[in-house]
Parts: structure tokens; C-alpha cells; sequence
């Protein structure tokens, strides 16, 4: 067995040869190889091409099993070559190549490339997508009533009965029995009526085809019943005709499937391309051809059966390059300080270098150069919103591009053809969104004076980099009257309302604040006691005994005393007149034991009283 490597690097695969026959495999991390197709023993059969700037895209039926799809490869072009595949996969029902991007259908997902490489992938329509329709970032996909033309990157654009896509211009069908079509900006409302010859009747006139400004049709009207192609110009009302079925109209050209010359033998259809601004028509010197493209400019392609072939076309695609699409975001938000604009941009043939320019009202404030990009394709654009080094101000600002084909065709211009490149961004300083929050609540709705209240915040979004603030209030007042997450309450609050309100703060953010309901009416507080002790456990007569209160809470708290003996039964007698801190042991407490009860009280709070310990008998003097 012999094993060859084959296609990128990216995705190994290996060619597995057993005598005559073999098959291509992937090359698993273990070293195993899992067969995908078997090698060809004759030429494969091509089913679509797709040609660019730079490259050739397409379709063929090597896996033998196009129930399940087809292989899709790409080969990079040079002015002379051909280059060997790269191969996308393993398997693809359908594929669209413009400019630097690829579009292709695998059957469940639409899988984007940029450059050769993935970059993103997209869910297609429910009826399917028409992934060959892709032109710059644009392309189709079917709905039970219509068509959606979408762009790479998501965003559905315009709908209807679409026929073609040229950049962000729709040729679409908008009523069958009456033969009309229009040319529709698939991001506007705007659109342009395409005026078909009235000698051109509904039943036998198709329009199929869109390039600049003109519209490829065919009828059949006649007879024979012989194809003829038209072409319209629907700004000029203009139009052409000739025999022939079109197959693709490009850049004041169109390539056509011919009838067979006068005494030729080989009575098989030609193809060839005819310039519609001379009338000359070319013909190619292939007979078996199939899986016709054209990069809209100047080359077309085609494959024989067993060879692919790139041809020039003489005297075509002179007019200036188009933009055939533009993605970027509308306004730059530099509140962040880390905020870009990126534009991408896609043109119809390949360009020179050329320079971006941002001006604002007070003159340009960044120019940059742009590269020569051989696919047409500008992705790689970014400016940060600084003049210098500065930032600059919040306004309306306008970009521009001037870069030249790289054909010397003249400067990039809008699809319209004429219009420069150009837009607005609009530079702002706003918040990224608004922090969003729930009611919070209290813990604890009933309060008293001195008791700590704290705060359930409830849930808030974002959550990444979330702070509060907090500010508490007494009803009936304008101020707060704390700042903490907890508040104790005080006596000035005693028989008001309380409530909080939570500021959530997220960094370039507005914030937002929700306040609690109010809690009920704010009640006394309970003192913070303690037991108060004698100085002298074991008294005599005549002594002097101390009590001492102890630390109660909160501070500057009132005391009151009373004084007590107990008899051995344990009863307490208050000792009449007895009411200051102090006591002087008299006989008649010979044999008893005293203890003193102290009275706490304060402004707000709830008076309290707690007793002593007994000291022992008391012993005579």
C-alpha cells in the first residue's frame, strides 16, 4: 500500500493507493486513515464553477455519491495557471465564491470562508439557500412566499421574487402577467423599473441575469421557438439582442451557449461570448464544455470533461471597478476608549493601493494607505476614532476610498457606477446599554429604634463588573439619611417610614436605581442590658454598698435604682426611700441578703429593668 499526502495542511488527508485502486482519506490525530471517497478511474464530472479576481471555485462528483453532495475545492489563478486544489468539505450541496469570501452549502449549515479560511457559519433559510448566488456579501435563500436576500454576516435584507444579485442590487421579478421586473437596492425601499420591449411578451421573456447596469434576459418568441438573448440597460432603456441562450452577463459582455456556425459539421451548441457594445462575438474553440463562469471582468471559465480552462475575454470589463457591498457598524462609541470601526468592503475586480480618509467638519482627521488586494476585498480596514493622539469629538464624521483597479480601469466607484465610495460615521460617547434591576427589599419591614436594617438587591443585569450604592430615607424628608448597604435606626426615625434605594453601576453603563417599598411606622427600641452588680458581696452593718449598672446600649442611657432585702425564703421586700446607687446597711438588714433592681431608660426606647445578683447575709457590725 502505498500513502500519499494531499491538500492543506489544515486538514490532513492522505491518497491510499492498493494496486489500480485506492480512495482519499483523512488523516485521524492516531495515525489512522478514514476513507472519504474513492479515487477516481475517470475524469470527474465538474457541476459548478465559481470564478473570482483571483481564484476558481467549484464542484465536482468525485464522491460518487451526490445524493449526499459533491467535493468542493478552490484553486488560486494566476495570468498563466492554474494552481492545485484546496479542498473544502468533505462534502457540499452547493458553493458561492466573490471577492475574497466563499459561501458553502453543506446541507444543514452555511459554512463561510474569508481568504481560504473559516469565519463563521450561518443557518439558511427554511426552503434552502442559493449559495451560488453570492455577490460581495449578499446572496439569497427561499421562504414558502419569497425570496430573503441575506448578508454574510446575518442581516436579512430585502425580499421578494429575486432573479439575481449584483453587490446590493436585486433583480427581481415583481409581476409575471404583466412582464415587469425592477433593479431593487437590497438595503432601501429604493428600486428601478426595468422597461422590457413591449414586443417581448410575458409567456416567452425571461429575465435571469444582473450586472452594473445591465439586465440578461432571453425569449423565445418567434417560430422557431429559437432563444434569443437580450440585454437592457434599465438606466439608458437601452437594449441589445441575439441569437443564442445567455448564460452570464459580466462587464459589457455576455456568454452565451450558441447555435452551431453555418456548414460546420459538429452541429453541437457553442459557446461563446459576445461583446454587447461592438456586436462582436468570440467563440471558444472547446466543444465538450459545461460549468460555465465568468469573474464579470475579463476571464472566463469553463470545464472540457478533462481539463479546466481559463480564458481571457478580449476588449471586456473596462469600466471601472464596483462596490459590491459594504458592512460596517453606522457609529463609533468611544466611551470605552477600545471601540473600532471596521469596515469590509467588496469590489468586482481586483485593486490597486489606495488610501482611506475620515474627515469632519474641520478638515480630515485620519488617512491611512490601503493595500492592493488581488481579490477585490477589503477586510482588514479599522480606525480607532483618534486624530493623532487624541480622540476626537462626538460628530459626523466622512469616510472615503480612492483606489484604482489594478487593470488601470479607473477608481473604484459605487455599485450605481458613478457615485464615490463614501459614508458617514457618526463618533459618539454613549453608554453601552442601561443596567436593568429588580425592586429591593427590606429585611426586616416592621423596624425598631437601634435595630440594623439591611437590603436584598434582587437580580440585575449585567452582572460582570455590577456595583451598588445605597441610599436610605425617612419618609416625609427629601435628604438620605444613610449610605451603607445596612442602616440602624435611630430615635429620630421612631413612628416614621423607612425605605432604601439600589444604584446598580456597571463601568460605561447608565445606571439605574430602584427604591424598596416603605416599611411600617418605626417603633421604640428594645435597650441593650446588662446585670447589673454590688460592689460588696458580703456586707456588715453600716457599709456602703455601690451598684453599678453596667454598659448598656445605647450609650446615655438613664438610670434609676431600687433596693431590696431578701428574707431566707427568698422573698424581696423594697426597702422604702431606697432609690439612688448607693445604699447604707442599716441593723434592721442584719441576717437579710440585699439586692438592687436597675431601671434603664432612653428617648425612643422601651424603659427596662434588670436585677442584681443577692449578696450574702448581711453580718452585724
Amino acid at each position: 500500500m502505498d500513502v500519499f499526502a494531499v491538500g492543506d495542511s489544515q486538514r490532513p488527508l492522505a491518497s491510499v493507493w492498493k494496486g489500480t485502486t485506492g480512495y482519499i482519506g483523512q488523516v485521524n490525530t492516531v495515525g489512522t486513515i478514514s476513507p472519504l471517497f474513492a479515487h477516481p478511474t475517470t475524469p470527474v464530472d465538474v457541476t459548478g464553477l465559481r470564478l473570482t479576481a483571483d481564484r476558481l471555485t467549484g464542484l465536482d462528483d468525485r464522491t460518487g455519491d451526490q445524493a449526499a453532495g459533491y467535493q468542493a475545492w478552490g484553486r488560486s489563478l494566476t495570468d498563466s495557471a492554474i494552481a492545485s486544489e484546496k479542498l473544502f468539505g468533505p462534502q457540499a450541496v452547493a458553493i458561492g465564491a466573490s471577492g475574497s469570501r466563499t459561501l458553502l452549502d453543506d446541507g444543514s449549515r452555511l459554512q463561510l470562508y474569508d481568504g481560504g479560511q473559516p469565519s463563521g457559519s450561518l443557518t439558511p433559510p427554511k426552503y434552502g439557500a442559493n449559495a451560488e448566488s453570492l455577490s460581495g456579501p449578499y446572496f439569497y435563500g427561499r421562504t414558502v412566499a419569497y425570496d430573503q436576500v441575506m448578508r454574510v454576516d446575518g442581516a436579512a435584507q430585502r425580499k421578494g421574487q429575486v432573479r439575481a444579485l449584483f453587490g446590493s442590487r436585486a433583480l427581481m421579478l415583481t409581476n409575471q402577467s404583466l412582464n415587469r421586473y425592477e433593479v431593487a437596492d437590497v438595503t432601501s425601499p429604493a428600486s428601478a423599473r426595468v422597461d422590457v420591449p413591449a414586443a417581448f411578451q410575458p409567456a416567452t421573456f425571461d429575465a435571469l441575469g444582473l450586472w452594473g447596469d445591465y439586465v440578461l434576459g432571453f425569449n423565445t418568441l418567434g417560430a422557431s421557438r429559437t432563444p434569443t438573448t437580450v440585454v437592457l440597460d434599465y438606466r439608458t432603456h437601452q437594449s441589445w439582442q441575439h441569437a443564442g441562450y445567455p448564460i452570464e452577463i459580466g462587464d459589457g459582455f455576455v456568454v452565451m451557449q450558441l447555435p452551431a456556425a453555418a456548414g460546420d459539421s459538429n452541429t453541437d451548441a457553442v459557446l461563446g461570448v459576445w461583446n454587447i457594445l461592438n456586436g462582436t462575438v468570440t467563440r471558444m474553440p472547446d466543444r465538450d464544455w459545461s460549468a460555465v463562469s465568468s469573474d464579470g471582468s475579463h476571464r472566463l471559465a469553463y470545464s472540457t470533461g478533462s481539463q479546466l480552462v481559463v480564458r481571457d475575454i478580449v476588449g471586456a470589463g473596462r469600466s471601472a471597478p464596483r462596490v459590491l457591498g459594504v458592512i460596517t457598524q453606522p457609529s463609533l462609541n468611544l466611551i470605552t476608549g477600545q471601540a473600532t470601526w471596521t469596515p469590509s468592503i467588496d469590489a468586482s475586480k481586483a485593486l490597486a493601493r489606495g488610501t482611506l480618509t475620515i474627515e469632519g467638519s474641520a478638515g480630515v482627521v485620519y488617512a491611512a494607505p490601503l493595500p492592493a488586494t488581488p481579490t477585490g476585498s477589503l477586510h482588514g480596514m479599522a480606525w480607532d476614532g483618534r486624530n493623532g493622539a487624541n480622540f476626537v469629538l462626538p460628530g459626523t464624521y466622512r469616510w472615503t476610498i480612492s483606489q484604482g483597479a489594478v487593470d488601470g480601469s479607473g477608481n473604484v466607484v459605487a455599485v450605481d457606477g458613478t457615485s464615490a465610495v463614501t459614508g458617514t460615521i457618526e463618533v459618539v460617547r454613549m453608554p453601552l446599554g442601561t443596567v436593568t434591576g429588580s425592586v429591593p427589599t427590606i429585611r426586616g419591614t416592621t423596624p425598631v429604634v437601634g435595630q440594623k436594617l439591611s437590603v436584598s438587591e434582587g437580580a440585575w443585569s449585567p452582572t460582570s463588573g455590577l456595583g451598588f450604592s445605597y441610599n436610605w430615607y425617612r419618609k416625609g424628608t427629601t435628604g438620605p439619611i444613610g449610605s451603607s448597604r445596612t442602616y440602624q435606626v435611630t430615635p429620630a426615625d421612631l413612628g416614621r417610614q423607612l425605605r432604601v434605594a439600589v444604584t446598580g453601576q456597571v463601568a460605561y453603563w447608565a445606571s439605574t436605581t430602584k427604591a424598596s417599598a416603605y416599611t411600617k411606622k418605626v417603633g421604640k427600641g428594645a435597650l441593650g442590658t446588662v446585670t447589673p452588680t454590688i460592689d460588696n458581696n458580703r456586707p456588715r452593718v453600716r457599709a456602703v454598698l455601690t451598684a453599678n449598672p453596667g454598659a448598656w446600649s445605647p450609650a446615655g442611657v438613664r438610670f434609676g435604682y431600687q433596693w431590696y432585702r431578701v428574707s431566707s425564703t427568698g422573698k424581696s421586700t423594697k426597702l422604702k426611700g431606697q432609690k439612688n446607687a448607693t445604699l447604707l446597711v442599716g441593723k434592721a438588714l442584719a441576717g437579710y441578703k440585699v439586692r438592687v433592681r436597675v431601671t434603664g431608660s432612653a428617648t425612643a426606647y422601651n424603659n427596662s429593668s434588670v436585677y442584681s445578683a443577692r449578696t450574702a447575709r448581711v453580718a452585724k457590725a
